[in-house]
């Protein structure tokens, strides 16, 4: 049985390499891969309690240079309900610092 080569052969697609496309290779919200590895890298090295006022002031569409922005007032009401809020996640079973529920 002989086969050639020639009908055997699969022309595979040549890669590209990660990172290497300049301004085409974004993700979907625009943000380049560099950009996307230092905010994670930021989200990472924060503490848990950053990382819950960061979570609750994007789930308010703010970020800290928007609340840094507004009028003492209204800053104000905005930090009394993070503040509010990381309590209540913290104290949520009545036992201070227990973030992760183990009832389960």
């Amino acid at each position: 049985m002989n086969i050639s080569s020639a009908s055997t052969a699969i022309n595979w697609p040549t890669p590209k390499p990660i990172g290497t496309a300049g301004s085409a290779a974004r993700d979907a919200g625009g943000r380049k891969p560099d950009d996307i590895a230092a905010d994670f890298l930021k989200y990472a090295s924060m503490s848990p309690m950053e990382r819950m006022r960061a979570n609750i002031l994007k789930g308010m569409d703010l970020t800290e240079e928007q609340l840094g922005s507004l009028p003492q007032d209204e800053r104000r009401k905005i930090e009394d309900t993070i503040k509010d809020s990381i309590r209540k996640m913290v104290s949520a079973d009545g036992r201070t610092g227990q973030l992760v529920d183990v009832s389960a």
